[in-house]
């Protein structure tokens, strides 16, 4: 299909709606499909990758190459969100100098379509001879297969592609099985609403569950007190340094008698 995406006045004249709507239907089914496909030929061992990061005592290292870096990334912060210590640690970047960053009981998980990556036949072998396990998820089984601790196969018949190329329906596949594991492990480990808003203090669930009144409310030196009494210039110095933009108009027995506002302010002075 030959059409200009750029803006939809310079659309090509053999643009037709409805014929690109079955086409992204059409990627949407096959992804769809990809994830049922796994679901009837779920990997057998996946029990022992949960089991793994469970017994972890270190962090859990994600890492890839490409869109397999990205959804590593992804999961990483996924995993950490909901109870799992956990970061992303570039391929290239470990191979100069970051590799200092995994300790001997951090779990490497490596991400690759293909089970391949020249990068990762250089690292096993320094995770080994550090004691660290080593995981392969991928939807091939390619050299690094063989080399894992613990190598997870994805059923994948084919991309979304229409070439068959590009990471879609395996990258589709490879976040759902991801977010299927985070979300087990986090289970077992009992994560609560609790401490998800403990690890997500400005989201509205932190909010909801952490806010109190204490947290907002202004005491002691803080209050704006202004007795009854107190003189026109006094009460403007007051609400001013404290900055709150209202003063408590109090009685001797320091109890509340009213409210004073800038506004009442600015209006007095009109």
């Amino acid at each position: 299909m030959n059409y200009s995406t750029r803006s939809t006045k310079n659309l090509n004249p053999n643009f037709s709606p409805l014929p690109v709507q079955h086409e992204l239907i059409s990627v949407f089914k096959s992804e769809a499909q990809a994830l049922n496909n796994i679901v009837d030929n779920f990997p057998e061992n996946a029990h022992e990758l949960v089991a793994k990061i469970l017994n972890t005592k270190g962090k859990v290292i994600f890492s890839g190459n490409g869109k397999s870096g990205f959804i590593g990334r992804k999961l990483a912060a996924t995993f950490a969100g909901i109870g799992t210590p956990s970061i992303f640690l570039h391929p290239a970047d470990a191979l100069h100098g970051e590799i200092g960053v995994i300790q001997p009981d951090d779990l490497f998980i490596t991400l690759s379509k293909s089970g391949s990556g020249s990068e990762f036949e250089h690292i096993f072998p320094f995770l080994k001879s550090q004691g660290n396990e080593t995981v392969l998820w991928c939807c091939d089984k390619g050299p690094l297969y063989n080399q894992a601790d613990l190598s997870i196969l994805l059923p994948l018949e084919k991309e979304a592609c229409s070439l068959n190329l590009a990471p879609t329906s395996s990258s589709t596949v490879m976040v759902a099985f991801g977010d299927a594991v985070a979300v087990v492990t986090s289970n077992i480990k009992e994560f609560s609403q609790k401490d998800f808003a403990r690890f997500h203090p400005a989201g509205m669930l932190g909010k909801r569950l952490l806010l109190k009144v204490s947290s907002l409310m202004h005491t002691g030196e803080q209050l704006p007190l202004l007795p009854e009494h107190m003189p026109f210039k006094d009460v403007l110095y007051n609400i001013s340094s404290k900055k709150l933009g209202v003063g408590l108009v109090t009685d001797d027995k320091n109890t509340l008698r009213g409210l004073i506002t800038d506004g009442d302010l600015r209006r007095a002075c009109n």
